[in-house]
C-alpha cells in the first residue's frame, strides 16, 4: 500500500492502488488502520460504509472512499 505524506497529494486515479494519506482519519478507517472500533457496514474494492459516531439524525451513514481525495479548496 502506498502512503502519501504531503497534504493534498494524490496517487493514481484507481482506488485499487490503495493510495492513502497519512493522518487522514477517513483513510485510516477505510483501510482498517484505525485504532477505534468502527464497524464496517459495507465494503467493496473502492468504498466502505460506516455509521457516523456523531449522528445528526437517526441512521446517518458515511460512505468513504478507500483512495484519498485531495481537498477542493
Amino acid at each position: 500500500m502506498q502512503v502519501m505524506s504531503g497534504v493534498g497529494d494524490m496517487g493514481s486515479d484507481s482506488a485499487s492502488d490503495g493510495v492513502v494519506q497519512r493522518g487522514c482519519p477517513f483513510c485510516a478507517i477505510a483501510n482498517k488502520h484505525s485504532s477505534n472500533e468502527t464497524t464496517l457496514l459495507y465494503e467493496d474494492n473502492n468504498y466502505v460504509v460506516i455509521q457516523d459516531i456523531r449522528e445528526a439524525v437517526d441512521n446517518h451513514y458515511l460512505l468513504i472512499t478507500k483512495k484519498h481525495i485531495k481537498p477542493c479548496i
